[in-house]
Parts: structure tokens; sequence; C-alpha cells
């Protein structure tokens, strides 16, 4: 009972003023009574205050209930973009345009309108005989003109620097929105309050006693001009409505104040004039609503469709960089590494050819290339697939190969594409091949063997002497337990002879006169980056006394204009190579430019194309270095 007491107490103090909490009293089970006393009358002197702010609250919570519609119809009004994404300011710069454009070219309208409707009546009032219109003391008549000229002022200036914002770009920290408001607002004040009928009544004067003319019209034209305006704004101009609100309120307020406080024309009728201005105030803002909302729509639109191509664009260039890498990888796999694979986003291998079928002595279509590495490389090459992904750049990694004969210590390049497929490329680059020795106790030929030692036990003896003595010295095949031994065809020898796709190490490990040594002896096509047979020599650069005699050579094909200024005609041609030179400067650049051959002369060092046996400059036989 006292834990429920007091959690009652704490629950009301802790809704009410959590912020007043100070310290929290714990009555903990099996207290005495006296220490559970005191708390309780700490609680209750504080009671009755609690009580009443509770109360407070309660009230405060109904009154904002009983406005909530109030305030739900205003935010639905409210048209603002609260998003982060979107900026308002954004938004309100997009309609500076427009509001330069339509805006100059209503207050140009008003502008003028109002010398062409205050030019005759100041004219008139000037020679009027009966009160005549005079700057020496002071005229309500005066003061009107000085207000309509003042706002002629503002107009003409909103015209003259919208032009200037238009033409020269000037003025752009200006917040036009809210400038043209204060033009528009001013003058739409003005039709309101100084006009021919309300400013004499404003003074204490009758309309009749100050103009010479009849005013009574008036009635009719300012609820028609200031409709007329608020119609063009809501219309044209794209003023935000959180902004545009004050100019109906302050055209109609101000117009309701003059006829319900001054003008006594419409005594009985006053409410039709105010409730048409009224409706026709409220048909504006709501069309003013409905375009800022299509027009908020649209922009919103346009800043997706921006975006998108944006992001459009910068995944454009993303794939054309994938491109160049691939074409770039694919050239460095073609020029120095062995060859170059596919692999998707699970790391399999994908597009595989049969080179890569011979060299992994498998068909790899499919295959996860971890399964191709040793145990300990596999778990290093899923961290640096990681590793290549996370950074985006070309890495590299030595790794040890799998293979059924050989082992291959292998240098990985792996570039992430960013594609889905292939979502990476891997050049691959073979430093050293280990044969493995057990290779050559197993037997893969194991039904080849059974079939060719039954047919050898039933063969003549006298035919195996014949086919060893038929057989030369020192090629291997004298002995008659050859195919036993090695599981190896003299077929098949003669085809893997001439494939050549013994890889280089076995070449250390194969014993003497093996078909494995056979093979490799003859053919320098290797899986390795390494030739067995060595690079050929470097060319020599060749003199400029052999570039002379080739040119020489080849101007004799030329037909030149002689001029007889010049010594001979060979010099003639000789500086005609002068142009000939300046335009192959403007040519385009040839990065796979080349000799012509691979052949050099060794007398004149002039290249030679391949098969040719006559140097073409010095004419020299049998001296070509290949």
């Amino acid at each position: 009972l006292k834990s429920r007491v007091l959690f009652f107490y704490s629950s009301i103090f802790i809704e009410t003023q959590p912020h007043h909490i100070m310290s929290f009293s714990v009555v903990p089970i099996g207290a005495p009574d006296d220490h559970f006393n005191r708390v309780m009358h700490g609680w209750q002197d504080t009671g009755h205050r609690k009580a009443r702010m509770v109360e407070a609250a309660i009230d405060e919570v109904q009154d904002t209930h009983r406005f909530k519609p109030l305030w739900n119809i205003l935010a639905q009004l409210d048209l603002r973009f609260s998003e982060e994404s979107l900026s308002e300011d954004a938004f309100r710069q997009s309609l500076e345009p427009e509001i330069l454009k339509y805006g100059a070219a209503i207050s140009l309208a008003g502008a003028i309108l109002i010398p062409c409707a205050l030019i005759p009546v100041l004219v008139r009032e000037s020679h009027s005989t009966r009160n005549p219109l005079g700057f020496q003391n002071w005229d309500v008549r005066l003061a009107l003109f000085l207000i309509w000229f003042s706002t002629f002022a503002m107009a003409v200036s909103f015209c003259l620097a919208s032009c200037l914002r238009i033409t020269k770009n000037w003025f752009k920290n200006w917040n036009w929105e809210l400038y043209f408001m204060m033009v528009i607002t001013c003058y739409v004040v003005s039709l309101s309050l100084a006009n021919f009928r309300h400013t004499p009544l404003l003074v204490g004067l009758h309309p009749s006693d100050v103009w010479q003319h009849d005013v009574r019209g008036t009635e009719v034209f300012i609820p028609l001009a200031i409709d007329c305006l608020l119609t063009a704004v809501a219309m044209y101009v794209p003023v935000r409505t959180c902004i545009l609100w004050t100019l109906p309120c302050c055209a109609v307020g101000s117009y309701l104040i003059v006829l319900l406080a001054f003008d006594d024309a419409m005594l009985n009728d006053r409410h039709l004039p105010a409730g048409a201005l009224g409706l026709l105030a409220f048909f504006s803002m709501h069309g003013a609503l409905k375009n800022e909302k299509r027009r908020r729509e649209n922009w919103k639109a346009l800043a997706h469709v921006t975006d998108t191509e944006k992001v459009v664009l910068e995944q454009s260039h993303r794939i054309a960089d994938t491109f160049a890498l691939v074409r770039g990888l694919t050239n460095v796999a073609t020029s120095l590494c062995d060859f170059l694979l596919h692999l998707s986003t699970d790391l399999k291998i994908t597009q595989s050819e049969k080179a890569h079928s011979a060299f992994f002595e498998a068909d790899i279509e499919g295959v996860h290339f971890a399964d191709l590495l040793e145990d300990a490389d596999a778990d290093r090459f899923q961290q640096f697939i990681e590793l290549v992904s996370g950074r985006h750049l070309p890495l590299c990694l030595p790794v040890t190969v799998k293979r059924a004969s050989v082992t291959s210590i292998c240098h990985l390049v792996v570039a992430d594409t960013g594609v889905r497929e292939p979502r990476y490329l891997m050049c691959v680059r073979v430093e050293r091949e280990d044969f493995r020795p057990a290779a050559l106790d197993a037997d893969p030929f194991a039904n080849v063997n059974a079939s060719i030692s039954q047919s050898l036990q039933a063969q003549d003896v006298s035919m195996q002497d014949a086919s060893q003595s038929a057989d030369p010295p020192g090629t291997g095949m004298a002995s008659a337990t050859f195919p036993l031994q090695l599981g190896m065809p003299q077929r098949l020898e003669a085809d893997v002879g001439t494939l050549g796709l013994l890889p280089a190490a076995a070449q250390s490990c194969a014993p003497a006169g093996s078909w494995t040594s056979s093979a490799a002896m003859d053919s320098d096509i290797s899986f390795s980056t390494y030739p067995k047979k060595g690079p050929p020599p470097r060319p020599s650069f060749t003199p400029v006394e052999t570039r002379a005699r080739s040119l020489q050579l080849l101007i004799r094909q030329w037909h030149i204009p002689r001029n007889f200024e010049s010594c001979c005609h060979f010099h003639t041609a000789s500086r005609s190579t002068r142009a000939v030179m300046k335009y192959l400067e403007t040519l385009c650049c040839d990065p796979l430019w080349s000799t012509i051959g691979n052949a050099q002369c060794r007398q004149c060092k002039s290249m030679t194309p391949d098969g040719v046996h006559e140097c073409q400059i010095c004419a020299n036989e049998n001296r070509l270095l290949s």
C-alpha cells in the first residue's frame, strides 16, 4: 500500500513538473512508519499546487484541441517545402524570372494609368474658377496628387530595376518577391484611400465641395480596379501564397474601413460591395494557391530530373572509366601477362577459352577461382578481393595455382570493374612452374597401358627384336617396356610434341629420353612468361648515313619542279623534304607505329621486312639479323 501511494504521487509530480525534480525519495520495503509519514508529509505540502498545475495543463490541451481545425487549415495553406532535400530558397529563386517579367509589365501598366487618370483632373482643377488648385496653401487635392506621384515613382523604379536585372544582371541579392509586393500593396492601398471620393471624406469634407466633376462613379471604379489588380497578380506573377495573402488583406481591409467608417453613399447596401469584393479576392487567392501547387510540383519534378541527369552523367563517366580500365587491363594482359580471366560477383570464372582450360588442365567455366589455389592462398585471395572492392584500384597478389602435373607460382592483377558482369578482371602472369615428381609415377593412361601390355605379350619375340633394331640409338624408344613405364603411346607423344603445351618447369624433372624431354626440346611455346630459348638480340640504331641513303632512294620517286636558281635538281628535291617533315609533324599521333620489319642488316643497320634475304639499302645478301 505504501509503494502504491508513493507511486501515485510521484507519477503526478513527474508528469506535471519533470524539470523541477531535484531528488527522489525511495522508501524501501520494511522501512519504519515515521520515515513513510515524513515522505508523505513532503508530498502533501505541494499537493494543491500540483493539482492546480494539472488543471491548467488540461485547460491548455482543451484550448489546443478547440483551435486544432483552424491550425490544420492554415497548415494546408502553407505550401513551403519542409524536406531538407528541397530548398525553399532555390524554389523562390526559380520564380524570380517570371516575377521580374510579369511584375514589370503590371507595374508599367499601372504607372501608365496614373498620369492618364490624373493629368486631365489636374488641368481642370488648376483652371477652376470656384476653387483653383494652388501650391501655396495645403489642399486635399494636392495631397492626393502627391500620394499618386509617389506611387508612380515606386512603379517606375520597379520597372527600371527589373530591366537592369534582366539585361545587365544587376541586383542579384535583392529579394524581388518582397520588392514587388511592397510596390503593388502601396498601389492597391492608394486605390482604396487616395481616390476622388474617399480622400475628402477622410479629412471631413464632402467630395462635391472639393472637385468640380461628379465623383459618384468612383464607387464603382475602385472595387473593379482592386479586383483587376488582384486577379492579374494571382494569375501571372508567381508570388508565393505565404506572402501573397497580405495583398488581398490590405486591399479589402482598407476598402472596408473607408466604406464602413466614412462613406454614407450606400448606407443600407454597404454589405453588397464589401461581400462582392471579398468573394472576388477569395477566388483570386484560390487561383494563386492552385497555380503555386502546380509550379511546386513541376519544380520538384524538374529538380528530380536534374538530379537524375547528374546521377546518370556520373554513372556514364564511371562506365566510361570502367571500359577504359577494361581496355587497359586487356592491353596489359595481352602484352605483359599470359592471359586474362573474367570473374563474376561470386568469383566464378566466366567466358573461359580453350587456352585457359589447357593451362589449368580442366574445364574451368563456372569454377570458383579459389578452388584452383592452394588452401592457404584461397583465404588470402578472398581478403584480397575485398581489398580490391574497397579501394577501387587494381592490386597485385602472388599465389600458387594447383594443376594436375605442375604447381605454378603466379602473380594476379585484379581490378573491380564496378559492373555486374564481368565484376572482376584478373590478369595472370606465370612466374615459375614446379613439376610434380609424383605425376611421373602416376599412370593417367591405365586403360591404354593395359591394352598395350596385352598386345605386346601376344606379339612374337622376333617382331620385338626387329622393332628394337629399327629404332635409332638415343631416342629413348629402344626399350619395349617404355609404354608400360609412362603409359604414353607414340601417336600421343607426337601430338603433344607438336602442341608444345608442356610447362617449362617439367624440363628439369623429366628423365632423359622420356616423351616430356623430347617434346619440350624443340618447342618454345609455353605458358610461362619467359621463353626457353631466350630473347633475340636488340637491333642497333640506324645511323644518319643509312637514313640519308634511304631518303635519297625515296625522293627519286618524286617529281619535283625544277628550280633554275638552285645548284642542281638533287638539292632542290632534298630541300623539298622540309615541307614534307612539317606536314608529317601536323599528323595525329600513332602509338602503335613501328618499323617495317624485325630483320636488320648487319652492315648498314637498316630494317628489312621479315622473309626478305637481301637488304634494300645496301643490297647485301645473307647479312640480315632477325
